[in-house]
């Protein structure tokens, strides 16, 4: 998972560099205060989508992130079997369509995130 790739260290300073408290940081992310310490003490991690949501609080650009997971995605996509109508036999999931059923990322999309991760943020 890439959340090895942040350290505590690194969530901590991303946080107290928005001068959010551990207590305003979890808040915002829906997860306990010691969930976050946690987190920053490297005694466990987020999921993807709590650092990613993590970063955006810290006004970090995840934007290059999204785009790479994005690429990552249609590699997937083109590694198909001749027949489209079978499941992937490379793949681990053998349901029919999985990967098709995902909404793709779109800049409307990345916007709404950015903007919802921006509300309630007093830049004062």
């Amino acid at each position: 998972m890439f959340v090895r790739f942040i350290t505590g260290d690194d969530l901590r300073r991303a946080r107290l560099s928005v001068n959010f408290s551990t207590k305003e940081m979890a808040r915002k992310l829906g997860v306990s205060r010691i969930t976050l310490e946690n987190w920053e003490n490297e005694i466990s991690q987020p999921k993807i989508n709590q650092a990613l949501e993590f970063l955006t609080y810290a006004r970090l650009n995840v934007q290059p992130l999204l785009q790479q997971l994005e690429a990552l995605k249609e590699l997937f996509d083109s590694c198909q079997d001749g027949d489209s109508n079978k499941p992937n036999l490379y793949r681990a999931s053998k349901k029919k369509n999985h990967l098709q059923q995902a909404k793709p990322l779109t800049d409307d999309t990345i916007t709404k995130e950015l903007n919802h991760a921006n509300e309630n943020i007093d830049c004062s």
